[in-house]
């Protein structure tokens, strides 16, 4: 029942029982990012813990009474109390477990990770559906996943593609786009256009059959304001580390949805953010984040299952 890899627990299970004495229990689900956080919080402080997962698929009722939203994670202690939300349970442990702080202890260096990382939530969950943005795939939507495979989400009928070297970049290419970076778009009059997302407002308007921004401005702009905001949260770094010179709970919080770009062999979408890229390759070598790391081949399995809202797929690999 409990473990890390046990298997989960859905509709007609038997509840588990109290938790024991000096131990905390975590619901949870073997591929929730938000999950995630919280059990590597727990790690890297030491904290002792069970883990029960729980189908996402076919939720238990008994779970339904400890969080009746049915999402995870969920803490519990030895006395039966109960917190929920991912950041709040973090916080949490880090005061109620004071040994090893990951949040600085200083107000305003605290205050300054708090404002990172809400900038982060609020590109990750200002969500009005399953998509990002509406009802249908839209721009935003392709800007923001994933974020270097911008050009070939819009499906443009003809096109080519040419791969530069941004270790040994050629001297031709440095003429066109004087920074070196990539993407840069080229028309048959020789036209030259740089920067991502400027590329993608291009290309929308140039190519008005298959509209990916609203027509109509206001929702233009609120996506293009919902796309700020990510950006922003993304390309805010400063060292190595997300906040600061050793992996802090903002790190440990952000973390887990970097881990699917490594999931599902992505990397290249941050081949042009040297401090990102930096970063996800330290945060690779913390004990506490190698310790969760979910091998490729599971990970599209389980997304394949899920997909389908089929409830085999949180168990997926056992």
């Amino acid at each position: 029942m409990s473990g890390a890899s046990s298997r989960s627990l859905g509709k007609g299970s038997s509840p588990p029982g109290p938790v024991p004495e000096g131990l905390i229990r975590v619901y949870s689900m073997r591929f929730c990012p938000f999950a995630q956080r919280a059990l590597m919080v727990l790690k890297a402080k030491g904290i002792r813990h069970e883990i029960v997962n729980i189908n996402l698929k076919n939720k238990p009722e008994w779970f339904l009474k400890k969080n009746p939203t049915g999402l995870v994670p969920v803490l519990e202690d030895s006395k039966g109390r109960l917190i929920s939300e991912s950041v709040i349970i973090c916080e949490y442990l880090d005061e109620a477990y004071p040994d090893k702080k990951l949040f600085p202890d200083d107000p305003y260096e605290k205050a300054r990770q708090k404002m990172t990382l809400e900038s982060f939530s609020k590109a990750l969950t200002d969500c009005q559906s399953e998509f990002r943005i509406g009802d249908a795939v839209s721009m935003t939507d392709y800007l923001m996943w994933p974020w270097f495979q911008r050009l070939e989400a819009l499906e443009l009928n003809e096109h080519e593609i040419v791969n530069i070297n941004l270790k040994n970049k050629p001297e031709w290419f440095l003429k066109k786009n004087p920074t070196g970076l990539v993407p840069v778009l080229e028309d048959s009059k020789g036209r030259l256009i740089s920067e991502s997302v400027i590329i993608c407002e291009y290309l929308d308007e140039a190519y008005p059959d298959k509209k990916l921004f609203p027509d109509d401005p206001y929702e233009k702009a609120r996506q293009k304001m919902t796309l700020e905001s990510f950006s922003k949260a993304m390309t805010k770094y400063k060292k190595d580390f997300r906040v600061g010179d050793a992996v802090s709970m903002t790190d440990y919080l952000m973390w887990p949805w970097f881990q699917w770009l490594e999931a599902l062999e992505l990397k290249e979408c941050v081949a042009h953010t040297p401090k990102l890229k930096g970063w996800m390759a330290a945060m690779q070598k913390d004990p506490t984040v190698s310790s969760h790391l979910i091998d490729a081949k599971t990970y599209r399995g389980f997304v394949n299952l899920y997909l389908q809202d089929s409830p085999e797929a949180c168990d997926y690999g056992l």
